[in-house]
């Protein structure tokens, strides 16, 4: 493992770490403003040689889906950038998990001997998977009165009438013109439509159950709030498009087997597949939907099309 930083503002820092587990990866991740990353095709090796541990990472090696198979266990180099407050957030969970790694990794961060680095071109490999269980995203929680607050701000935001007088002009209005209103908020955008008051209100709660990878380009497009449960193979897994005409297919089912029954046995996390699916709550307010919109990720229009079933209104 080899971790380097530099400063890119007064705040901001850039981190770029080689050889370090997906594992790890996942813990920076979701404490950072962005990332990239690349397999190296190699597995973290274990402090002490376990049999279970070296047979699965063995049947890993063997399967060739685009070259690689990810696991937790697989090295990525990796960069990232975060602030001061994210930074102490990474040291203070990297203590906390009990790993020799991130212990290895959280010294490397105090450490006076660390280093500044150039931006290496990253190629963050996306795992394409074709999901078995549906459905996997899902609308946990809403404000069922957030469309009156819309338009309640919206009227507030441009004009000093007496609120009592600007809740009954948006109760009483017709649907013509809420709906007007609504198109000219996304129009002129959210931020210059509406105030932080409301922009940035968490109106709903969106459950997903999917491969960590796909929670990444959610990372990187809108920084969520978000909780993730506790791992467990109950959610089951994703298959690479291409394994069920494959001559590995049958292995792949075994070794997914296989590091399931190794995972509930030992409650080894680093020997869990990448395509086993995780289950996630986020919380999604007005600027966050207003860049899933735009963005052509698979993932983001996912959770656009379940949120505006449940919000009709929303363009």
């Amino acid at each position: 493992m080899n971790i380097q930083t530099k400063n890119l503002t007064a705040s901001l820092i850039q981190l770029t770490a080689e050889n370090i587990s997906f594992y790890a990866f996942q813990l920076i991740v979701g404490n950072c403003l962005t990332s990239k990353y690349k397999f190296t095709n190699e597995y973290i090796q274990p402090r002490k040689t376990v049999e279970e541990y070296v047979n699965l990472i063995n049947d890993f090696k063997k399967l060739n889906f685009k070259g690689h198979f990810p696991t937790f266990a697989s090295l990525v180099n990796a960069e990232f950038i975060l602030n001061q407050s994210q930074l102490k957030t990474v040291l203070h969970k990297s203590l906390n998990q009990n790993k020799p790694e991130l212990t290895q990794l959280a010294e490397q961060l105090t450490s006076d001997s660390i280093t500044t680095t150039t931006t290496e071109n990253f190629e963050s490999l996306e795992y394409s998977s074709q999901e078995k269980n549906c459905p996997s995203i899902r609308i946990l929680d809403i404000d069922k009165s957030f469309k009156n607050k819309l338009l309640f701000y919206y009227l507030f935001f441009r004009n000093s009438n007496p609120i009592s007088e600007l809740m009954d002009k948006a109760e009483l209005m017709t649907m013509e013109t809420q709906e007007q209103i609504i198109k000219n908020i996304f129009n002129a955008g959210i931020q210059a439509s509406l105030p932080s008051t409301i922009s940035k209100y968490p109106f709903c709660t969106t459950q997903l159950a999917v491969p960590f990878s796909e929670y990444l380009p959610i990372f990187n497009i809108i920084q969520p709030s978000v909780c993730f449960q506790p791992f467990s193979t109950r959610h089951g897994f994703s298959t690479p498009e291409e394994a069920p005409k494959s001559e590995q297919h049958e292995l792949l089912l075994t070794t997914m087997q296989k590091a399931k029954d190794n995972f509930e046995k030992n409650k080894d996390p680093y020997i869990i597949p990448l395509n086993f699916k995780q289950s996630a709550n986020l919380t999604i307010n007005l600027l966050q939907y207003e860049k899933l919109k735009k963005s052509n990720q698979p993932i983001s229009q996912s959770i656009i099309k379940e949120i505006k079933n449940n919000f009709n209104f929303l363009p």
